[in-house]
């Protein structure tokens, strides 16, 4: 039973508008504070009605940290290292968070509440339930448990604490979000200028550990960094550190630093990372098993190392416009010559690797890297093959020939296969 002349906190403390929890921890240590002991009817009953596995656990916990005393059976005291968490506790309950909300023109785009979250996680430290049902956002529960739910598998947000928080993942989807909106330059500008600094910040403290001083390793590890978030391999690879030395062997072999390099045996020795963890990662991201961006990789001329570039980057970029040049040069020659089996593109498709290796070596790849890319091209076709048959779109005529032309690689590589 409860020892009867208590003090019990306010209603908002017990009993707080919002639907979350209640602060245990803090109800319990008021209650402390507040009063000589309490038994566990005094919080087991009314008012306070803690349920009792909720109270155990509780207690359990403040004991554990020195909070709480048991005096006897059922009966607790508060000491002086809880009084000063009850000091912290109730001096934070009452500082007003001043949160940022989102510019009129997200809000009033419709109810894309999962913008609107994005926006509140991003430009607020955290966001708690009720910062998001309370207006001006104004969302109501079921819209919210399932934006939230949407957002929180997707990699995006992650909750901790009945707080929500963003994920590195969400920060990119975040700057994509920004373009769906009639946003000034500058905002969106500032936006990922923000974005950046956080990587760099973290970045520096990384190359002032390691002595990372080559101007284009780094240049090229940030690119990486900001391209690649952590979250995707986070369930996995639990060093974040470890991800960013994954990312760094990348940097260290590119075709242009040639002929500086370094083997995956002295870089996991020199960076203390295991190589069965670099081979594997390695692996899984060229392969684009992990993000959805593809690697690919270049024998060393000399060695058994290995260069890396990424689709979509400058370099691939440029091997992509000369070899969609010449595979259409050389099959307009073909329909040109139709009439002569000897000059079909079936006989020429060693040509056509030749014109693309004369034109990239020397100019987009150093001539020692001949064979190596000679090796490479006809899976560079396939995967140029794939990506041009997956267009949805065909806008104009040269989209046409474009997929003729194609088909007609396509069948000539599965032959080869």
């Amino acid at each position: 039973m409860s020892t009867g002349n208590i003090n019990y906190p306010p209603k908002n403390i017990y009993d707080p508008l919002s639907d979350q929890s209640p602060n245990y921890d803090h109800l319990i240590l008021w209650m402390l504070y507040n009063n000589d002991s309490c038994t566990w009817a005094d919080f087991d009953e009314e008012p306070m009605k803690i349920p009792g596995g909720t109270l155990s656990r509780h207690l359990k916990k403040l004991m554990a940290l020195d909070y709480v005393d048991k005096i006897s059976r059922g009966l607790y005291k508060i000491t002086l290292e809880g009084k000063n968490k009850y000091h912290d506790l109730s001096s934070a309950k009452k500082k007003v968070r001043k949160l940022n909300y989102p510019p009129r023109v997200i809000l009033r785009s419709g109810r894309n509440y999962d913008h609107w979250i994005l926006w509140m996680v991003y430009n607020n430290q955290y966001c708690k339930r009720s910062d998001l049902i309370e207006r001006p956002l104004s969302i109501n529960q079921s819209s919210l448990s399932k934006s939230l739910k949407i957002l929180i598998k997707r990699g995006f947000i992650i909750k901790q604490d009945a707080k929500y928080l963003i994920t590195q993942s969400g920060k990119i989807e975040y700057s994509k979000m920004l373009e769906n909106y009639d946003l000034d330059r500058q905002t969106i500008l500032q936006e990922e200028n923000k974005r950046i600094r956080e990587m760099t910040d973290k970045t520096l403290a990384f190359f002032n550990k390691y002595h990372i001083k080559d101007k284009q390793v780094q240049i090229r590890f940030l690119k990486l960094l900001l391209e690649f978030s952590y979250d995707k391999v986070k369930p996995l690879l639990k060093s974040e550190e470890n991800f960013h030395k994954v990312l760094l062997f990348f940097a260290m072999n590119y075709p242009s630093r040639y002929p500086d390099h370094i083997s995956r045996e002295e870089f996991s020795k020199l960076y203390k990372i295991k190589q069965t963890t670099l081979d594997y990662y390695l692996t899984e991201i060229c392969e684009g098993k992990i993000y959805s961006t593809r690697f690919f990789k270049l024998s060393g001329p000399h060695d058994e190392t290995f260069y890396y570039f990424k689709a979509g980057e400058k370099l691939e970029k440029m091997l992509r416009i000369i070899t969609q040049d010449h595979i259409a040069n050389f099959s307009y020659l073909n329909e040109l010559h139709s009439e002569k089996v000897d000059h079909s593109i079936i006989h020429n498709l060693d040509n056509i690797i030749k014109a693309i290796l004369d034109e990239s070596c020397g100019t987009v790849f150093y001539e020692d890297f001949k064979e190596a890319l000679k090796e490479l091209l006809p899976t560079y076709l396939k995967y140029l093959t794939y990506k041009i048959e997956r267009k949805k779109e065909i806008k104009d005529p040269y989209d046409k020939i474009e997929q003729i032309i194609w088909q007609n690689i396509a069948e000539i590589l599965d032959q080869d296969a």
